[in-house]
């Protein structure tokens, strides 16, 4: 059986560096290995922030939150060099009107990393 230390100790969040092309700054040449970010994977208390913000109620009812859904998860899961949060929730309203693409390929990996599933947002979304 595993102690309470071995279990503190754990590197249990995985993590893979996206380059992205399209936030490169400008007048610099394009380099894959510094310009992009470190998706990873979300604590236990992030993971059930991001899945109670899936949901919205209306009265008795509970209606899907998918209102921008990749943003909400990358601010939850790009990390800086150390491995602590780059963003704060607040950023996802402006990370929202960034292009789709990338928004798109940090979900896909975060989406892979956190074990998101259709079955999981499904489970999350039904009355």
């Amino acid at each position: 059986m595993l102690t309470k230390d071995q279990i503190k100790s754990a590197n249990d969040r995985p993590r893979e560096f996206l380059p992205i092309p399209e936030w490169c700054p400008a007048g610099e040449v394009f380099d894959p290995g510094t310009h992009g970010v470190w998706v990873g994977t979300m604590s236990g208390k992030d993971r059930d922030s991001y899945e109670s913000e899936l949901l919205r109620r209306k009265g008795p009812d509970e209606h899907a939150n998918l209102v921008n859904l990749r943003a909400t998860l990358a601010v939850r899961t790009v990390q800086d060099k150390d491995g602590q949060r780059l963003f704060t929730d607040d950023d996802a309203t402006w990370l929202g009107d960034k292009a789709a693409g990338p928004l798109s390929a940090i979900f896909n990996i975060a989406v892979r990393l956190n074990r998101l599933r259709n079955e999981d947002v499904e489970e999350l979304t039904k009355n």
